[in-house]
């Protein structure tokens, strides 16, 4: 073995997760190149191969306790609703999700695996989740994942690493402060810090995000068009990037954004009743896939305030988490 190799061979093999209740995020290489899929197992269809006719879903057979389940990009397809409850991690399908995410990691080793809690249930739930990431997985037949260190922070962290990273200048920042805003699937999160420093008291959460804002748009689509829309995940597509459909017609979801706005309303009175009138923000950042929904309530709610959406801001705690687990093996010299 040569010189080089033997480094190679030693350098700590780091990534990250983000099963959230919407989208699993992760990173498949060393440079923190990010993957994602929706966060639906649904139990694995006996018909899957009736037909050479059809094409191949996009998804892969998970199994868990005896339980096979389907994971990957094209799990929309069924008629299956997110899990949305605290008990989430203990669920086999959180396992599903997270065996197909080391499938695509494609290393037979991980040396730290970082991944995130929201922030009132990090305290509680970090240690039973540390425990449980930690050992040896069976993610497929033949295919074993040996993860021997795990990190779990408080998730909006992770989008405040990637936002600084992508902004530089830390040095001049540093002093800041910060109110990050992570709107997630389930939660709505927020962290307030000095720097990388947290303010006590002025951090928490609230139930009710984007999952309850879809659910409002689409029971008031479901009254306009006489049934029930089946597909959450579709009127989310639909509502940031058009081209939604129904009925075999196309439809402008845009005006629907109203009947949701209570959700958006009660979320931004539960950050200012915690961090006050916010004079003492310098930046705003907000990360998560659900930021545009929020995104003019704070503006309204914090007039002046510059507001920053991630780059990216789906995978903006993912990418955070890479870059806390290359700080922590760097602090620790290796």
């Amino acid at each position: 073995m040569t010189d080089t190799q033997s480094l190679l061979s030693a350098a700590p093999i780091i990534r990250a997760i983000d099963i959230g209740y919407g989208r699993t995020k992760y990173t498949v290489d060393d440079e923190g190149t990010c993957r994602q899929f929706p966060s639906l197992a649904p139990p694995a269809d006996i018909h899957r191969t009736r037909s050479s006719v059809h094409r191949d879903r996009k998804t892969m057979e998970i199994c868990v306790d005896g339980q096979l389940f389907e994971i990957g990009a094209e799990t929309a397809l069924f008629r299956q609703e997110p899990v949305l409850h605290e008990g989430y991690m203990e669920t086999p399908q959180y396992r599903a999700l997270l065996y197909g995410a080391l499938r695509d990691m494609a290393t037979p080793r991980i040396d730290l695996l970082v991944t995130g809690l929201p922030v009132l249930q990090h305290g509680p739930r970090a240690k039973p989740l540390q425990d449980s990431l930690r050992g040896v997985h069976t993610v497929g037949p033949g295919i074993e994942v040996d993860i021997r260190e795990v990190a779990v922070v408080v998730q909006p962290l992770g989008g405040l690493l990637a936002h600084s990273r992508e902004r530089g200048g830390w040095a001049a920042r540093e002093k800041r402060t910060f109110l990050v805003v992570d709107p997630g699937f389930h939660t709505v999160d927020w962290l307030m810090t000095r720097g990388l420093s947290e303010f006590p008291g002025r951090s928490g959460h609230i139930e009710g995000s984007v999952a309850e804002y879809l659910q409002r748009v689409r029971d008031q689509l479901s009254l306009d068009i006489g049934a029930r829309f089946p597909n959450l995940l579709a009127i989310d597509e639909g509502l940031r990037n058009g081209g939604f459909r129904v009925n075999g017609k196309s439809m402008d979801l845009s005006p629907y954004r109203r009947h949701a706005q209570p959700i958006v309303d009660r979320a931004i009175g539960a950050i200012r009743n915690a961090v006050g009138n916010g004079v003492d923000i310098d930046e705003i950042v907000l990360v998560g896939g659900g930021g545009r929904y929020f995104q003019q309530g704070l503006e309204a709610a914090f007039p002046g305030r510059p507001i920053h959406e991630s780059k990216d801001a789906l995978f903006a705690n993912v990418r955070g988490f890479h870059i806390i687990g290359q700080i922590l093996c760097k602090c620790r010299g290796q």
